[in-house]
């Protein structure tokens, strides 16, 4: 039940922090050093790590990356750099398909995944 409840609580995540991705623009994310996602609901202490990439000529190009240790149950924001490679590629382009993927380690070691695709426009 506990791995359920966390399973549950790491989609509805996922799809808030796409949400909040889908609204950032590829010309303004072209230009930030980092993205301040506002919060992550922890139900239990643990390492919480995000990262967006995409799809290019049969490479996976990392544009997003973080990760946060999370000491306890609670709400905490997530930062996550915008890598060098990340923001050449978004350079001139109009839309970029985008796979976001967010996992949650707790502090027993057990892990859980999520991904979904998002389209980030200029």
């Amino acid at each position: 039940p506990a791995a359920l409840k966390q399973a549950v609580a790491l989609a509805t995540e996922l799809i808030q922090m796409r949400k909040a991705l889908a609204r950032v623009r590829l010309r303004a994310l072209r230009r930030r050093r980092a993205v301040t996602l506002r919060r992550f609901d922890a139900l239990t202490g643990g390492t919480v790590e995000v990262r967006a990439s995409a799809r290019v000529r049969r490479r996976r190009i990392t544009i997003l990356v973080g990760k946060r240790d999370i000491p306890r149950a609670g709400r905490y924001p997530i930062r996550a750099r915008v890598t060098r490679k990340g923001r050449r590629l978004m350079r001139g382009r109009r839309r970029l398909a985008v796979e976001l993927r967010l996992s949650f380690t707790d502090l027993a070691g057990r892990s859980l995944w999520a991904t979904t695709k998002l389209t980030m426009k200029r």
